[in-house]
């Protein structure tokens, strides 16, 4: 059978109506630790496989239409977590694949507009990815993650969004 085309509507054997929301053959939301829609119900994070490479994207579509609002390679957001508060926003980690400074961002999906929220202090190097603690508090405030620094270093923390400083440290 030919695969339905994208943004069209097609009833499966099962008779539940279902309709592709990427031009891609492989689209996913990523494993259910990660809110694939924003609180809103107004975007959809998708990863989307790259044709005939080994790569794949993040990309944020419009549930609306399903248009593409913004995206970028896997990776270079690290852990990104829908803003409850603030729905366009993703919060995430930078890459942190080219240098030992981690920061905290926000991105806006409609503007394209990352905004550094944090630098953490040089010992904290890297973000630790896809852990389940990595989670913004229900109302935005707070945001845990895990870091780890040089030699065996590592430490799990809290990051207070609204006062822009660190929290509990373990």
């Amino acid at each position: 059978d030919t695969p339905p085309s994208f943004g069209s509507h097609y009833v499966t054997p099962f008779n539940t109506e279902l309709t592709p929301v990427g031009p891609q053959s492989n689209v996913n939301h990523f494993y259910s630790q990660l809110q694939a829609f924003s609180y809103d119900s107004l975007y959809v994070m998708l990863s989307e496989d790259l044709p005939n490479t080994d790569s794949s994207l993040i990309v944020i579509r419009r549930v609306a239409d399903f248009s593409e609002m913004i995206s970028s390679p896997v990776g270079e957001w690290g852990n990104p977590r829908w803003h409850p508060a603030e729905p366009s926003k993703l919060v995430h980690f930078d890459s942190n694949t080219d240098d030992t400074t981690l920061l905290l961002q926000s991105t806006d999906v409609e503007t394209g507009v990352t905004t550094t929220l944090f630098e953490f202090p040089v010992e904290y190097q890297r973000y630790l990815g896809n852990q389940s603690f990595d989670e913004l508090s229900r109302d935005g405030q707070w945001i845990a993650g895990q870091a780890v620094g040089v030699g065996d270093w590592s430490r799990i923390f809290s990051f207070n969004l609204e006062t822009g400083s660190l929290g509990a440290v373990l």
